[in-house]
């Protein structure tokens, strides 16, 4: 058993994606991002990168020495400091959405992505990353949807749960929720994320086009504005104003995407 826990500190990345952004890749080029994004964003969406590990791993997970079934696994990186050699993805489409990956079929130098990969069950690459600090274990079981009910209401939190679907429709890969106790997150990334208040819910969106989104939505009467360092664009939202502003909404919701699949 303890064999086993060991295993998760070799799997541990070498480097923080966050404390590159801001030191080795702060002064970088639009296409030397892009390149980065989708090494380290797109490529875990990949199938063709899927399958290439699935096939050198003999379909085991390294960490638990069992095997990876379909849908059961996902691509962590060991070292996020790579680039793709291409500058644009391109899109596949799943059941109902389409989704962007990286072009590892048409690669002739993807075993230098393969040394900085490896695919783990989604279980234990979540155990790995409270193991090593970057998710909080104590937070997690501390908050939960219990606690923001209690907090606001139940139809409170139908008006997220509305918006998941909406997220999970255009999104290629499902996302859940991250409860914490001052608002409510994407698992996998704070691209759109929310504060539940009494009977409404203010959303907060990533968006390439604020300014124009936010004029949009004052002209139909919602109350909207910039919020936090990153100027998010923010949203007043209850379950009549959702009902009638679908269309607005899921427009935001797809550019916050877009910019988060990169």
């Amino acid at each position: 058993m303890t064999q086993k826990y060991n295993l998760h500190e070799k799997y541990f990345p070498l480097n923080d994606i966050k404390a590159l952004r801001k030191s080795t890749f702060t002064k970088s080029s639009r296409v030397t991002l892009k390149k980065w994004r989708i090494f380290t964003t797109n490529l875990t969406k990949t199938p063709y990168m899927v399958e290439c590990l699935d096939g050198l791993q003999k379909n085991i997970c390294p960490i638990c020495l069992k095997n990876i079934t379909k849908n059961n696994g996902v691509i962590h990186h060991l070292d996020y400091n790579h680039q793709c050699i291409y500058s644009e993805t391109e899109t596949i489409a799943s059941e109902n959405s389409e989704h962007k990956i990286a072009k590892c079929s048409q690669c002739s130098n993807i075993q230098d992505c393969i040394d900085k990969v490896v695919y783990l069950h989604k279980s234990c690459h979540m155990v790995l990353h409270i193991k090593e600090g970057r998710i909080s274990k104590t937070a997690k079981n501390t908050y939960s949807k219990d606690y923001w009910i209690n907090k606001t209401s139940v139809s409170t939190l139908e008006i997220i749960d509305e918006i998941m679907l909406i997220i999970n429709k255009h999104s290629g890969t499902p996302h859940t929720l991250r409860f914490s106790k001052s608002y409510i997150g994407i698992e996998a990334g704070n691209f759109i994320y929310f504060i539940p208040k009494g009977d409404h819910v203010h959303i907060y969106f990533d968006s390439d086009n604020k300014t124009e989104m936010l004029n949009s939505l004052k002209s139909l009467n919602l109350n909207a504005g910039f919020s936090g360092k990153r100027k998010l664009l923010g949203v007043d939202i209850n379950n009549s104003q959702l009902s009638k502003n679908k269309q607005i909404i899921e427009l935001l919701i797809t550019e916050a995407l877009n910019i988060y699949n990169g």
